[in-house]
């Protein structure tokens, strides 16, 4: 059975990484850490789990970020 979830998001911050949820697509999983990184003010990344690499890391964006 091949894995559904091929990508997992993590937010990266002073207590070290905190996994936050499991995506199919890339595209999909990149798109939720910016939505977050953008409402939550923290450093997201996307890993892929099938070659053990962190494919994508995504900070708030400047018009979002905690005064």
């Amino acid at each position: 059975m091949p894995f559904d979830h091929l990508f997992d998001l993590f937010q990266d911050d002073e207590n070290g990484p905190l996994w936050r949820a499991s995506f199919a697509e890339l595209d999909e999983a990149k798109r939720h850490a910016q939505k977050l990184a953008d409402d939550e003010g923290y450093v997201f990344f996307v890993f892929n789990c099938r070659n053990s690499s962190e494919v994508a890391r995504l900070s708030p964006s400047p018009s979002k970020l905690r005064a």
